[in-house]
């Protein structure tokens, strides 16, 4: 929504509001409603189009990763942790941003180490993702748990020889 002026978003929020009224079964309506609320700030009014959306589509991977995006901002923790395992769950492009998503919540959340916590989790939920293994792999290293990391860093290798960040770690 860059290049758009405020009082044209404001105007768009009514626009998406009538467009639901009209169809409330549009899914897109209320993804475009959140998307633009997100863009005014309007991070309650956001999420709930979100979550409408989310609640009628559950696989609509755009809203639950821009919701994730909202939780962020609002440092709702709990909400960005499930937010993002969703993500990860889906979208193997993601593993990366969403990791850090899942890190910052665990961090929120005061988990001791919540970097390693994340990269463990991600490399969980996506074990033949070889991003995600060598990012796992990454944290352990940097802990000293050399010999765990260098299993990992081979599994990533085995996922994908032509790796570059596994083979250059």
């Amino acid at each position: 929504l860059e290049g758009i002026e405020p009082h044209q978003l404001i105007e768009a929020v009514g626009f998406m509001r009538v467009a639901h009224a009209l169809r409330p079964d549009n899914v897109y309506a209320l993804y475009n409603l959140g998307n633009i609320l997100s863009a005014l700030c309007e991070d309650d009014e956001s999420i709930a189009a979100f979550r409408a959306a989310l609640a009628r589509a559950p696989d609509l991977l755009a809203a639950q990763f821009n919701v994730t995006e909202v939780y962020r901002r609002q440092w709702m923790w709990d909400e960005l942790a499930d937010s993002a395992r969703k993500v990860l769950a889906v979208d193997r492009g993601s593993v990366g941003h969403m990791a850090n998503c899942l890190a910052e919540a665990y961090d929120g959340l005061r988990d001791p180490d919540p970097w390693l916590r994340a990269a463990r989790e991600a490399a969980e939920i996506q074990p033949k993702n070889a991003n995600a293994r060598n990012n796992y792999a990454l944290h352990l290293s940097f802990r000293g748990k050399l010999k765990e990391a260098e299993a990992e860093f081979r599994t990533a290798l085995e996922l994908d020889p032509t790796n570059e960040n596994a083979l250059r770690n």
